[in-house]
């Protein structure tokens, strides 16, 4: 070729032209340039067909002469470190690990991908520390990216039901970047807690006429595991004797006792169980003692028939005490008592019983006031003055020497000419005894005071 041929230069592809894709070539020049609109170097290297041709003038018939030649130009591509590790998946991570598994228990394999190439795509995983927690609750393969326990977790304990994980990857580059995926793990319940009654032993008093279906008593247990592990059925057995069953029946959510026959002894003793309905279930019984007591159709008596007429001062002050009433306890009972054999026919025969309540003297007598006072007297009273009413018997104080006190009537007198300005005030210390001696224990037949 001459030194004025001319040469055209292509970029080989199919239909010929100047441009293969990501590259360009100068017709005139054969530089070899990037394409000027965004384009994606997604391989390590580019092979390029570059084709020169003349323009024939060479010759005399040059448009049937025309040469050409190809060359194979190979472009490697240097990666640059422009893109940080992904976790593509992050939001679909949901894992769950059950508590009390041993240490070391797999949770996840988590991924993260680099759009870069060589080291600067290659990525390594780790445990972003948690703030405020000492060392990790989990650790991670840095290679594969699994995800183990670094504890045994207890759901019921400080772990509680949920435990955030963050997981970094790093690429290899210089500067290395990283990304971050949080998740959250849930700590799925096992059955390692009984249920827990809210009381030790349960103690009731029952009416003697309570009426089938009444709700005699609640029982009451909690489960601090979730779900089945926690959910808690009653059921009902007799204590010491078989035929208490026969009175009652429980229902198996809630927990009530309700009777179902009418009942015809003092007392009945019963266990409930709590069972939860985990696989296998857990459970704990409690013990039920219920005490029947006498319907109350017996009223008070009063110590008198009539409590008229009272007569009252138009200007009496108020809190004046206008009277006292007594009331009582019946002290006698009748009662009817039959006696029937098994024969048959069977006989029987009734006989009337009367019970007379015998009182003990087991009650001290009790103030009407805790303090008396304070009560006033005008000084130079004579001696003799009435200065107050109660039952009250005069023991040591400072006030029996210028005090005394009847005993049958309580009345309180002077027994001195008082001087106000030599004493003010004086503190008089009673007692009230009862007439028979005491049947309280360690009193020694002393009355009661």
């Amino acid at each position: 070729m001459k030194k004025w041929d001319y040469l055209n230069l292509y970029l080989l592809k199919v239909g010929g032209g100047t441009n293969s894709g990501q590259f360009v070539i100068e017709e005139i020049t054969g530089v070899i340039r990037l394409h000027s609109k965004p384009i994606s170097l997604d391989r390590d290297k580019y092979e390029l067909n570059v084709t020169a041709m003349d323009d024939g003038a060479c010759c005399v018939n040059g448009d049937l002469t025309i040469h050409t030649s190809t060359a194979v130009v190979v472009v490697f591509i240097t990666d640059v470190n422009d893109n940080k590790p992904m976790f593509k998946d992050c939001g679909t991570y949901y894992p769950k690990v059950e508590e009390g598994a041993p240490n070391g228990s797999p949770v996840i394999k988590v991924h993260a991908t680099d759009e870069d190439k060589g080291v600067n795509g290659q990525v390594k995983y780790s445990i972003v520390q948690q703030p405020n927690q000492k060392g990790t609750k989990f650790t991670v393969d840095e290679e594969t990216g699994e995800v183990s326990t670094n504890k045994v977790f207890d759901r019921e304990g400080d772990d509680g039901k949920f435990v955030s994980v963050t997981v970094k990857a790093t690429d290899q580059g210089e500067p290395s970047l990283e990304g971050v995926c949080s998740f959250t793990v849930e700590i799925t319940d096992v059955n390692d807690n009984p249920p827990l009654f809210d009381r030790q032993k349960y103690v009731e008093n029952v009416k003697q006429d309570a009426s089938i279906g009444t709700n005699i008593l609640r029982v009451s247990a909690s489960d601090e595991d979730a779900d089945n592990n926690g959910a808690i059925v009653y059921t009902l057995s007799a204590g010491s004797n078989p035929a208490d069953l026969e009175y009652f029946e429980i229902q198996p959510e809630s927990g009530w006792i309700i009777l179902k026959k009418p009942l015809d002894r003092d007392r009945y003793r019963l266990r409930v169980r709590a069972s939860d309905r985990g696989t296998p279930p857990s459970f704990a019984d409690v013990d039920i003692e219920l005490d029947v007591v006498d319907r109350n159709n017996k009223p008070p008596l009063w110590d008198r028939d009539t409590l008229s007429p009272i007569h009252i001062k138009e200007n009496v002050t108020v809190g004046t005490v206008v009277t006292s009433v007594k009331a009582r306890f019946r002290e006698t009972y009748k009662l009817e008592a039959t006696a029937q054999d098994k024969g048959y026919p069977p006989l029987a025969r009734s006989v009337e019983v009367q019970i007379d309540v015998v009182d003990r003297a087991n009650n001290p007598p009790v103030w009407d006031h805790v303090v008396y006072g304070p009560i006033y007297i005008r000084e130079n009273f004579p001696v003799g003055a009435k200065v107050y009413y109660y039952i009250v018997e005069s023991p040591r104080n400072e006030g029996k020497d210028f005090f005394e006190i009847n005993k049958e009537t309580g009345e309180v007198f002077t027994k001195v000419v008082f001087d106000r300005e030599k004493q003010g005030a004086y503190a008089l210390e009673v007692e009230a005894r009862d007439g028979a001696p005491s049947a309280r224990p360690n009193s020694d037949n002393e009355p009661n005071s």
